[in-house]
């Protein structure tokens, strides 16, 4: 398993790797919530969040590919998502680039803040962490799953990808398409088998849905 891009920075060595998981958790939780709720009248506590998360990314010795790579995989739902807020919650006061910059400064601090959580502890003391705080036993168990078997599946799918693409022969668009449905389709599938297997496996030695 190849795939080690969620622990990937989790063992560097800086003071905010060595703050214990239930204190950064904490400390998340507060931050976000301090930002969704300080008043849209003034972007000045917004560029001062956003000076102090990015001073922390940099003192966690994290690289900013890695931030710029999360920023880029969420940004584009969260600008549709914005637009479609600013327009729905439009008023006469407040034209609508104003409030949807708002929304865009508070969507951008909290996954940095996220990104800081989950890029600085190791899953393993992550999920120990929110079982402090006496998170669902079910919650726990399915981010446990993903984690430990979120490798095969993108294996799995690599494989389908590779099929699909030696099996394609020219650039036609509608052959292309199909080609790239029935992966999917197939990638449903046996992810769904897998997990039938993986979880019969799991009874037979006496899992019972915490243990």
């Amino acid at each position: 398993m190849h795939h080690a891009f969620i622990d990937r920075y989790s063992n560097l060595k800086s003071p905010v790797h060595r703050l214990d998981a239930r204190i950064k958790i904490i400390l998340a939780f507060l931050a976000i919530t301090l930002v969704v709720i300080t008043p849209k009248v003034s972007f000045l506590p917004y560029y001062i969040y956003f000076a102090v998360v990015i001073f922390l990314w940099f003192l966690s010795h994290l690289p900013l590919k890695h931030l710029f790579e999360r920023l880029a995989l969420t940004l584009p739902f969260i600008t549709v998502i914005g637009i479609g807020i600013a327009f729905g919650h439009n008023t006469q006061n407040e034209p609508l680039w104003h409030s949807f910059l708002f929304i865009l400064l508070r969507a951008i601090i909290a996954i940095i803040l996220l990104t800081l959580l989950t890029s600085t502890t190791p899953f393993p003391l992550l999920l120990e962490g929110l079982r402090w705080f006496r998170i669902p036993n079910v919650i726990l168990s399915l981010l446990s799953f993903i984690y430990r078997f979120i490798y095969i599946i993108i294996d799995e799918f690599q494989r389908l990808n590779i099929g699909r693409k030696s099996r394609e022969s020219g650039e036609h668009f509608k052959l292309s398409w199909k080609g790239r449905a029935w992966m999917i389709a197939t990638f449903l599938m046996r992810s769904i088998e897998r997990s039938e297997r993986v979880y019969q496996a799991m009874l037979s030695r006496g899992y019972t849905g915490t243990k």
